[in-house]
């Protein structure tokens, strides 16, 4: 059952990890109550002004998004959303290459960097999503990630530390 749940999870998610995925003292997540935890999470994740409510709709599934922003903010995106990410990347790369004068020898860097950029942005939405959730595991995983080597994650897990109401 425990193999299940994780499956289950991983597969309706499509943004957690395994590790995420492992609470065994979880019930896998009706069909679709898991779509919609799914959609509002990569909703949140990829919104650009983030001014319809996202958060808001992430909060909404506080317990059955957990995992997945524990996961995001651990280790960023899946492995399958960075591929996605670097597919995007490439063909915006391709598509200006002619228009900005950019050789072509130079996307692999611009790639990178700019995925890069997306894993930070996915890290410090899920810090956001974590702080505003306020669960004894969202502060465990803030707190851990006050000691993030990226001085951006752990900064900003810091604040929101600073920002929650005592337990």
């Amino acid at each position: 059952m425990k193999s299940l749940t994780a499956l289950l999870l991983l597969a309706c998610l499509g943004l957690a990890g395994t590790a995420a995925c492992a609470a065994e003292d979880r019930k896998p997540l009706p069909p679709e109550r898991a779509a919609a935890v799914r959609e509002a999470l990569q909703a949140w994740f990829e919104c650009v002004e983030c001014n319809q409510g996202e958060l808001d709709q992430v909060i909404r599934y506080r317990g059955d998004a957990e995992d997945a922003l524990i996961h995001t903010l651990q280790q960023g995106p899946s492995r399958a959303k960075r591929a996605e990410i670097e597919a995007r990347l490439g063909a915006q790369f391709d598509a200006n290459v002619a228009a900005n004068n950019w050789k072509p020898e130079e996307k692999g860097q611009y790639v990178e960097t700019y995925r890069s950029k997306a894993e930070l942005a996915y890290r410090l939405r899920a810090i956001k999503a974590l702080a505003r959730i306020g669960t004894d595991g969202a502060r465990r995983a803030l707190a851990e990630a006050a000691h993030d080597s990226s001085p951006q994650v752990s900064a900003a897990a810091k604040k929101a530390l600073g920002s929650l109401p005592p337990p």
